[in-house]
């Protein structure tokens, strides 16, 4: 167990020291990672620098109309892809090696832009795009690149170098503006004039470069932000400086005086400074980044070693202490194994200090109690040999012997516990004899008296019975007459419910005659309009004769369409009058149908009241014969129960008569019991005197 305890330890400090390890190695291979993004990083500023002069050359030759810069262009172009060649082949090892995840993603679309340069190219040639176009390109494809370095940034945990890879690449957007201004001032030089859009476009990467330049000086090691500062306050920056105010506010002989080239040939000359600067932060970033690797590499060396002398030294001590505290423990443990079998005749080694003392010093506390114990068990033997002796008096009956010998101080209250108990229970036997022999005199009184009401619960019982039978006939004859009276209550609902019916559709029919009624009184008033109609078409038809005999021969067709007008007319009022004469006929025996109904209806409302009133009659006879039929079947429940428990007394008392009986036979036992034990100084008391005294007093 203690080498398994000294190999955990061991286990968890080798478990310990390899985090540790994994750790430090993680950290080292993370600062190499760094160092290659930072050599990728330099790779593409170089090769952002030849873009530029690319774009430069690119914007002389598109606005000469492809007569300047012909030659420049050309080499330029090698230039620039001798860079983007070594910047692809790098970004291929590391896309291969695998890299951040998200700059792996960014790293492979910016390498696809790159693809679109041939095709640029070729139309710049033949003067196929248009100089802005052109510029656009380049410029948007620098500042991926750029941005892109701006994002390796996020990628490095290293604070320092992070800080200083952001500012290069804000240095590298200000060196971009000034590529940009190189272009667009080449562009307007070439051809003589600045417009409006001209000097816009380069006022705002004039802006764009110092407020770059600027965030670089601020942030960056006071150094290169010196050199930086004397660059932009040389002699080559104020002539660069000069040639800017001509482009703004010269005159056009002050621009015709400058040419493209010279232009182009100044902005480059001031620009390979900021290149001689840009290298100089970039063998600065990169001589941090080789020294942060360096010191990475040297800490997981040294945390190696020292983990590696932790983990033997921690083996040795581990070792050494199970071989220490086995031999502790062994001193103590055949102590141990003889004291848990009783043997207390063992030598227990002297208590030390440390843990294994503490067990010394428990042993011998067991020991002590472990002779404590033995000392325990031989007087317990004693007070148990005592207690048996007196147990047995007791259990032949002997209630006055008592323990005299003292126990130890321990068991001696038991003794005296004993000896009050066989006291009590003498005394208890005393008081049992005496209250026997009063149960038994009182058993034979209750045995006399249980006779005599035994006899008269008897008689009480029959005359009972008889009772009973006689309410019992006397109320199938009260139900039987409830139930008919019911049935002719319910005859009498069934008669009135009949009525109600038929006045109720008495009731309907009048109402519906009521309604045809009026019906008939709207029809006639449509005949009357029907009449007024005919009326009217009739007098139209008289004047279209009147103004048919006026046409003369033309109306002739016309006046034979009035006279059949006229006719129809006269048809339609006739049939119009008939209708009327038989609507009031209709009219007249609809009423004469209502009041018959209605007498109908009046007779009915008559006799439903009337049967309403029977109907009351016969439900008060039905009711209160139902009560009587139900207080009598509630006395002759009465009477029943009365019998029944009448019956249940007269059984009652032959068993207390039969236990009465039982009780002294069992009185006379108990006493004959009782007589077996001592519980008096004297002899056993005499049941038989005892029973013969008993028997006087109940005679």
């Amino acid at each position: 167990m203690v080498w398994l305890i000294a190999g955990m330890g061991v286990v968890m400090a080798v478990f310990f020291a390899q985090s540790k390890i994994r750790e430090e190695a993680a950290r080292d291979i993370e600062m190499h990672q760094i160092a290659e993004l930072v050599d990728l990083s330099v790779q593409m500023s170089s090769y952002v620098h030849e873009q530029q002069k690319e774009r430069g050359a690119s914007a002389i030759f598109l606005s000469s109309r492809g007569t300047q810069f012909v030659e420049q262009l050309s080499q330029q172009r090698l230039q620039t892809d001798a860079r983007l060649g070594e910047v692809r082949a790098h970004a291929e090892e590391l896309l291969n090696s695998g890299i951040h995840s998200a700059l792996d993603t960014q790293l492979r679309d910016l390498l696809e832009k790159t693809d679109a340069i041939p095709e640029m190219r070729a139309k710049i040639d033949i003067l196929s795009v248009n100089r802005p176009v052109a510029i656009g390109f380049y410029t948007e494809l620098d500042k991926d690149v750029i941005d892109f370095i701006g994002e390796i940034s996020t990628a490095i945990s290293d604070p320092a170098i992070a800080k200083k890879l952001l500012v290069y690449s804000a240095f590298l957007t200000g060196k971009d503006s000034a590529g940009i201004e190189r272009a667009v001032g080449a562009s307007g030089f070439a051809v003589g004039a600045f417009n409006d859009d001209t000097k816009q476009k380069l006022g705002a990467h004039i802006a764009v470069q110092n407020a770059m330049l600027a965030h670089f000086t601020a942030h960056t090691d006071p150094g290169l932000a010196s050199a930086v500062n004397s660059a932009l306050q040389s002699d080559l920056s104020q002539q660069v400086e000069r040639m800017r105010e001509i482009a703004f506010n010269g005159t056009p002989e002050q621009i015709a005086a400058i040419s493209a080239s010279d232009w182009f040939d100044l902005s480059t000359q001031r620009i390979n400074v900021l290149k001689q600067l840009e290298d100089q932060i970039a063998s600065s970033l990169k001589d941090d980044t080789a020294a942060a690797m360096a010191q990475a590499d040297r800490a997981f060396m040294m945390l190696a070693i020292a983990i590696t002398i932790a983990v033997l030294f921690t083996s040795i001590a581990s070792t050494y202490f199970a071989l220490v505290i086995g031999r502790m423990f062994r001193e103590v443990l055949e102590p141990l194994r003889k004291i848990s079998v009783g043997d207390v005749d063992v030598e227990i080694p002297p208590a030390s200090k440390n843990e294994i003392g503490e067990i010394a010093r428990a042993l011998n506390v067991f020991k002590d109690n472990e002779l404590k114990r033995r000392d325990e068990d031989q007087h317990r033997e004693q007070v148990l040999d005592t207690l048996a002796s007196g147990l047995n008096a007791l259990s032949d009956g002997d209630f006055v012997a008592k323990i005299d010998d003292v126990f130890p101080e321990t068991y001696e209250r038991l003794r005296t516990d004993f000896n009050a108990s066989k006291l009590s229970i003498a005394d208890t036997m005393n008081k049992v004899s005496k209250s026997v022999a009063e149960i038994r005199q009182g058993a034979l009184k209750v045995r006399q008296d249980a006779g005599d009401l035994s006899a008269r619960t008897e008689g009480q019982a029959a005359t009972l019975e008889e009772t009973a039978a006689a309410l019992e006939e006397m109320t199938a004859s009260v139900k039987s007459t409830s139930d008919s009276v019911v049935h002719t209550n319910q005859f009498v609902s069934t008669v009135e419910d009949g009525v109600r019916e038929s006045r109720d559709v008495a009731q309907k029919t009048v109402a519906t005659m009521t309604e045809i009624e009026a019906s008939s009184h709207q029809i006639s008033q449509i005949v009357t309009v029907i009449e007024e109609i005919a009326f009217q078409t009739n007098l139209l038809a008289l004047n279209a004769g009147v103004e048919a005999a006026r046409a003369g021969e033309a109306g002739r067709g016309f006046d034979v369409v009035a006279s059949e007008v006229r006719a129809l007319a006269g048809r339609s009022a006739e049939a119009a009058k008939e209708i009327t004469s038989l609507i009031e006929a209709n009219a007249s025996r609809v009423g004469e149908g209502v009041n018959l109904i209605q007498s109908v209806s009046d007779a009915l409302e008559d006799i439903v009241a009337k049967t309403t009133e029977v109907s009351k009659h016969v439900s008060d006879i039905s009711i209160a014969a139902n009560e009587q039929s139900l207080g009598l079947s509630e006395i002759n429940s009465a009477v029943s129960q009365l019998d029944h428990v009448t019956q249940q007394n007269a059984s009652m008392v032959e068993q207390t008569t039969s236990f009465s009986i039982g009780l002294s036979n069992d009185a006379e036992e108990l006493m004959r019991l009782i007589s077996q034990f001592r519980i008096t100084d004297g002899a056993a008391a005499s049941w038989s005197a005892q029973n013969g005294a008993v028997d006087a007093a109940a005679a």
